[in-house]
């Protein structure tokens, strides 16, 4: 599993540095030795750079994909999972809080009463 992540963070950094620079290297490089010509050197810096930015969402995927699943292998929870714990835990906080202000307010009623009933 270590190895795969290494082998698709580092084609991920490969594609990434790419550059326009690079492209334009390559493509007049390709002019040079006359497989393109001059009139498409445009059209073929745009496409190798979509290219590379379509492998570069296709990484980001599969590594996103790999961290999920590693993820929930190990049993870590999402950002969703502990929002929603989160949230349950300040909902029973505060219903717990609203027992015991009612059971405070009994109690004091009750001494109250029971005072009156004494005197």
């Amino acid at each position: 599993m270590k190895e795969l992540l290494k082998k698709v963070f580092y084609f991920g950094v490969g594609t990434i540095t790419v550059t326009a620079e690079k492209v334009e290297e390559i493509v007049d490089e390709l002019i040079k030795r006359g497989e393109a010509t001059q009139s498409e050197r445009g059209k073929l810096i745009e496409e190798f750079l979509q290219k590379a930015r379509e492998q570069e969402k296709a990484v980001a995927t599969k590594v996103k994909d790999i961290i999920q699943r590693s993820r929930q292998e190990l049993g870590i929870p999402s950002r969703q999972e502990i929002e929603a714990l989160k949230q349950r835990v300040e909902a029973l906080e505060k219903q717990l809080e609203a027992r015991e202000t009612a059971t405070s307010e009994a109690a004091a009623s009750s001494r109250k009463s029971k005072g009156k009933s004494d005197s």
